[in-house]
C-alpha cells in the first residue's frame, strides 16, 4: 500500500509540474506584487495564483489516500510524502481530528487570494478561494454530509 501511496503522490506531482509555467523570482527575494499597473491581476500573478490551488488541491488528495491507508488523516505535511515549493504562498494544516482536515495555502505577496480545502472520508473535497485577495479566509464547514466554503469565499473547480 505504501508504494501506492508514493506513485499517487508522484503523479500529483507530475501532473502539477506539467501543468504550471515557470515564473521570474527577483533576485533581492523580497516579496512582489502580482498586481499591474492598473491594479489588475497580472498574468504571472495568475499563475502564482494558481500555484495555491494546485498546492491546496494536491495535497487534500494525498490527505485522502493517506486517510484510505491509514484510517486517519496525516496532522503534518511531512506525513504525506508529497513534496511542494510554493513560492508564493505558505501551507498549513489548519484542522485535523478523525472526520476532516482543513488545508490552507495564504499568499506571501500583495495581490493574490487565498485559497483553503476542506476534506471528510475519500470521497467529499472542497476546495474554496477568498472572494478578494489576501491572507485572510474563512474555514469551510461540513454539515448535512456536504462542504460548504466559508463567508468571504467562492467553490473553485
Amino acid at each position: 500500500m505504501v508504494a501506492n501511496l508514493r506513485l499517487f503522490s508522484t503523479f500529483l506531482l507530475l501532473s502539477f509540474l506539467v501543468g504550471c509555467t515557470p515564473t521570474q523570482v527577483s533576485d533581492s527575494g523580497a516579496a512582489e506584487s502580482s498586481l499591474d499597473e492598473t491594479g489588475s491581476l497580472s498574468g504571472e500573478g495568475q499563475v502564482k495564483q494558481q500555484e495555491g490551488k494546485v498546492s491546496v488541491s494536491t495535497i487534500s488528495k494525498a490527505q485522502q489516500a493517506y486517510f484510505l491507508e491509514n484510517s486517519w488523516y496525516a496532522e503534518s505535511l511531512d506525513d504525506l510524502d508529497v513534496v511542494l515549493a510554493p513560492k508564493s504562498y505558505e501551507l498549513e494544516i489548519v484542522e485535523v481530528n478523525k472526520q476532516q482536515v482543513i488545508t490552507k495555502a495564504t499568499p506571501t505577496e500583495e495581490g493574490l487570494k487565498s485559497y483553503i480545502t476542506g476534506v471528510s472520508g475519500i470521497s467529499q473535497l472542497i476546495v474554496c478561494a477568498s472572494d478578494t485577495p489576501g491572507k485572510e479566509i474563512s474555514s469551510p464547514v461540513f454539515q448535512d454530509e456536504a462542504w460548504a466554503c466559508g463567508p468571504n469565499s467562492t467553490v473553485v473547480e
